[in-house]
C-alpha cells in the first residue's frame, strides 16, 4: 500500500527483476488505482485486496516467498496472516534517510540490501537484525545506468537536479525543494555555460506548497539571461535511471538518487538539509562521495566549479560505490536472482523434509 502515489512506482521498479527470474508470480495491490494503472502496462497477474481480512486467502497455496517494496503498516498484517511463507523486504531505494533503517524491517524473515553500507546503517542506528537475515543483492536496477569510462566531453555540461520530496516527519526532512529556485538561479547565472533539467520527486506533487514552488521554479528556468543559459522543467515520465545517463553532474539531496547515481561514477552535488547536524555526519557515509553544499548555499559556486572542473572526488566516489553496492564485479541483478533461488530451494527442502517426517 502506497496511497499517496498516483501510480505503483515502488512495484514498477522491481517488476522486470521478477520477470527475469522466469518463475510464476503475482502482484497484490491494496490500492485499486494501482491495479488499474498496472493493467495497462504488464501481463503479470494482479490482485486487488479491498480488505485486510483477505490477506491469507489472496495467496495461492504454492506461494513460498512474499516480497515487499515498501514498509507499509499493513505489511505486518500480511506477515501475521501467512506464517508459513518467507517474507522479504526489498524497499524501493537505498539511502541514508531513516526509512532505510526503519525498525519495521525487523518484522521480515529476510532483508535484501544493496551492500554493506545498508547493513551497517541498521547497526549504527540501533536496529538489531541478525546478519543471517540479510542478503546483499546489489541494486539490480542500475543495469540501466551507463558507467562513465572516460573524462566528460568538452561540450556544455548537462546538469540534472532531482531533489527528494519533503517528508512527513522531521527525521525525513532532507529536501532542498524549498531552496530549489535559488539553487537553479545560481547555477544558471554562473559563468559556466550549462544545460539544466529539473525533475521533481513524484511525491512533491502532493506537497501543500507545490504550486508556489512550481511557479517560481518554472520562472527561473525560463528566465532570459545574458549568458544564454536556460533550463527545462521535466514533468514527463522519464525515469531517473535515464537521466543519470544524460547527466554530466547530478544535483540532489540525501536520498536514493544519491546512492543510485554513484553507480555512474559521475560527480554528485548534494544540498545539506536545513539545520543539518554536522556532529552526525558519520551517519551519512554517502556524503563522502559528494560535493556537499551548505544549507545556506554559501559554497554552491565553489562545489559546482569543482564538480564541473577538476572533479577531485572521483576516487572517493569509487570507494563509496563499492561500499554501497556489494555485488561489485558482477552483472547487476545476478546476486538478486541468486538470493531468490537460494530461498526458493531452501523452501522446497523444508517441504520435502516435513513430508518425509510425516508432518
Amino acid at each position: 500500500s502506497a496511497p499517496d502515489l498516483t501510480t505503483p512506482d515502488h512495484l514498477t521498479m522491481w517488476h522486470d527483476e521478477f520477470d527475469a527470474l522466469d518463475q510464476p508470480w503475482i502482484i497484490l495491490f491494496k490500492e485499486q488505482k494501482h491495479l488499474a494503472s498496472f493493467r495497462t502496462s504488464a501481463k503479470t497477474p494482479g490482485v486487488f485486496i479491498p480488505q485486510t481480512e483477505m490477506f491469507r486467502s489472496s495467496l495461492p497455496e504454492s506461494a513460498e516467498l512474499v516480497f515487499y517494496a515498501n514498509n507499509g503498516q499493513q505489511n505486518r498484517r500480511m506477515i501475521a496472516e501467512n506464517p508459513g511463507r518467507k517474507h522479504i523486504q526489498l524497499l524501493h531505494g537505498d539511502s541514508d534517510k531513516s526509512p532505510s533503517y526503519s525498525p519495521l524491517t525487523k518484522n521480515y524473515d529476510y532483508v535484501f540490501v544493496a551492500g554493506q553500507m545498508a547493513i551497517d546503517r541498521y547497526t549504527r542506528n540501533g536496529v538489531t537484525i541478525l546478519k543471517e537475515r540479510f542478503r546483499i543483492v546489489g541494486r539490480p536496477q542500475v543495469k540501466a545506468i551507463e558507467k562513465r569510462d572516460s573524462a566528460p566531453s568538452e561540450q556544455t555540461p548537462y546538469i540534472v537536479y532531482m531533489p527528494t520530496w519533503r517528508g512527513f516527519h522531521a527525521d525525513t526532512q532532507f529536501s532542498s525543494l524549498d531552496r530549489a529556485n535559488d539553487i537553479l538561479d545560481m547555477i544558471l547565472s554562473g559563468q559556466t555555460p550549462v544545460r539544466v533539467l529539473f525533475k521533481p520527486h513524484p511525491m512533491s506533487y502532493k506537497d501543500p506548497d507545490w504550486k508556489r514552488f512550481e511557479k517560481k521554479i518554472s520562472a527561473t528556468l525560463s528566465k532570459k539571461r545574458k549568458n544564454g543559459n536556460r533550463g527545462t522543467f521535466s514533468t514527463d515520465d522519464t525515469l531517473p535511471f535515464d537521466l543519470y545517463n544524460q547527466a554530466d553532474v547530478v544535483v540532489t539531496d540525501i536520498s536514493s538518487v544519491l546512492i543510485d547515481s554513484l553507480y555512474s561514477e559521475k560527480p554528485i552535488i548534494v544540498i545539506e538539509p536545513a539545520n543539518f547536524d554536522h556532529t552526525q555526519a558519520e551517519n551519512f557515509p554517502s556524503l563522502k562521495a559528494s560535493y556537499v553544499v551548505r544549507a545556506d548555499l554559501s559554497n554552491l559556486t565553489v562545489m559546482f566549479d569543482d564538480a564541473t572542473g577538476p572533479d577531485t572526488l572521483l576516487g572517493a566516489r569509487k570507494d563509496v560505490k563499492k561500499y554501497a553496492f556489494g555485488d561489485s564485479g558482477r552483472a547487476p541483478g545476478e546476486a538478486f536472482q541468486e538470493a531468490c533461488f537460494e530461498l526458493l530451494e531452501n523452501g522446497l527442502d523444508n517441504v520435502d523434509k516435513a513430508a518425509s517426517e510425516g508432518k
